[in-house]
């Protein structure tokens, strides 16, 4: 039998990381210091080593690992709490790894949906550091970078911050017609949303958010 593809899955990184990050977020919730620097510790000796573009598996994958912190962040209404929260976890995964992409991205879709000014601002700045680690990880030239302008395009644009929304959305256009020309779908994507922005709608289109383009070959 070989061995090495007999792993128990308990051992996996995705499933460790996992039930450490339970543990941090029910320290935090009760107050448990000891909880949350076992954990701490814990996560990052698991990633001492690995490289920042380190995934934990596929995108669904990670967002099934970050559950338990999204849903924690999203239910926490002190701010103080996620204030330390945002501490801890940055020594174990800062913006420099590529694994907090998908993060950020879940976050700002999370709050994008609960109405209220304060949601809003938390998903424009989850969906800020996703511009900033997606460009960091796979460069500007990218529709995954153009995918990120996009959708902050979209968040300033329902809180009808024209000018922001608007610059957004012509980056993503210039990276995509870059990338795919000017007849791939994405560009059509964009000059809705701009045409949109200019009449002054507000209204998210949820079926465009973090919806990369299919028909574009990158």
């Amino acid at each position: 039998m070989d061995k090495e593809n007999d792993k128990d899955i308990t051992q996996s990184p995705t499933i460790d990381l996992h039930s450490d990050l339970v543990t941090f977020v029910s320290g935090l919730k009760t107050g448990n210091e000891q909880d949350v620097h076992k954990s701490v510790s814990r996560m990052r000796a698991l990633l001492h080593g690995l490289p920042v573009t380190h995934r934990f598996g596929s995108e669904k994958e990670e967002q099934e690992m970050f559950k338990p912190l999204v849903t924690f962040l999203k239910e926490e209404g002190n701010q103080k709490i996620k204030n330390k929260c945002w501490t801890n976890f940055r020594t174990i995964l800062s913006d420099k790894h590529s694994a907090m992409l998908d993060l950020y991205k879940q976050l700002s879709a999370v709050f994008a949906e609960i109405p209220g000014e304060p949601n809003a601002t938390e998903a424009l700045e989850y969906a800020g550091r996703a511009v900033l680690v997606c460009t960091n990880v796979n460069g500007l030239l990218s529709e995954h970078t153009a995918e990120c302008h996009y959708v902050l395009g979209l968040l300033y644009k329902a809180i009808h911050n024209t000018d922001a929304a608007r610059k957004e959305m012509v980056i993503a256009k210039g990276i995509r017609k870059k990338l795919s020309g000017p007849l791939c779908e994405a560009i059509a994507d964009c000059d809705y949303a701009l045409g949109d922005i200019e009449l002054g709608a507000s209204k998210v289109r949820p079926d465009r958010v973090y919806n990369r383009c299919a028909h574009c070959d990158v």
